[in-house]
């Protein structure tokens, strides 16, 4: 294998925009973790580590998601709050 010691490829470094592709790309069935590893020149490990680590990010994210809520911290939606109890100071909210 070119630019392998005992087997295993030389570590590389991959951007985060680099591993959400190589995620996309497992995720979609485009490649397989065997293809991506040729295909991005990176350790199997590297690969697998990627796989988990995207669907962990992604259960912890939906686990915390709240559909149709919002945390309140933009600042529009803030303003936006401001104005209507300004204009309508009877109603709460």
């Amino acid at each position: 294998m070119p630019g392998s010691e005992n087997g295993r490829r030389r570590k590389r470094s991959l951007s985060a925009e680099e591993k959400y592709q190589i995620w996309l790309q497992l995720l979609t069935g485009e490649l397989s973790q065997r293809g991506a590893s040729e295909k991005w020149n990176v350790d199997p490990t590297t690969i697998m580590r990627i796989r988990r680590v995207g669907r962990d990010g992604a259960l912890q994210a939906l686990a915390q998601s709240r559909p149709g809520r919002r945390n309140g911290s933009d600042p529009v939606d803030a303003e936006l709050r401001a104005a209507r109890a300004e204009i309508y100071p009877s109603r709460h909210g």
